[in-house]
């Protein structure tokens, strides 16, 4: 028989729950943007490229991506400001803000339980603030020596 407290009659009463981040970091700068998004789409993916070309008008952004099919997907619309960059298959470790969830997994999730989603969620928006204001933090993180090398030589 299962739980009384399962919301489905199923498994052990503990939902899972995913928050869909998307996230943009100047390496050069420190800059990081970010966005909680409900889904993971090209409809928001679209949203999320849309926004970072906007606040960056005058930039040229080359976003890194891995293949996953929203990414890929034919209905992207890019700004002229916006080039999207693919990784080989099976080497997110090279995408600078695969780095920035894994230092936010790490120094500000590890060990915590949380009573709703709502405070979930918030400390998820406290957390992101936090680091898109310490940029000085975000560059150490993401500014590796090869991709310094490529942007300096290709200015």
């Amino acid at each position: 028989m299962p739980p009384p407290f399962s919301p489905n009659g199923q498994g052990d009463g503990h939902a899972a729950v995913y928050l869909r981040l998307r996230g943009a970091v100047s390496p050069m700068d420190g800059r990081f943007d970010s966005l909680m998004l409900p889904h993971v789409n090209a409809e928001c993916m679209q949203a999320f490229l849309d926004e970072v070309a906007q606040r960056y008008p005058i930039n040229n952004i080359v976003i890194v991506l891995d293949g996953a099919g929203w990414h890929k997907s034919n209905a992207l619309m890019l700004l002229e400001n916006l080039k999207l960059h693919f990784l080989p298959p099976y080497l997110p470790e090279l995408n600078p803000v695969e780095h920035l969830w894994d230092g936010l997994r790490e120094k500000r999730f590890h060990n915590h339980a949380f009573d709703s989603i709502d405070a979930l969620k918030n400390h998820l928006v406290d957390a992101l603030r936090a680091m898109e204001q310490n940029t000085k933090r975000v560059a150490g993180i993401t500014r590796w020596p090869w991709i310094f090398n490529s942007i300096s030589n290709a200015n």
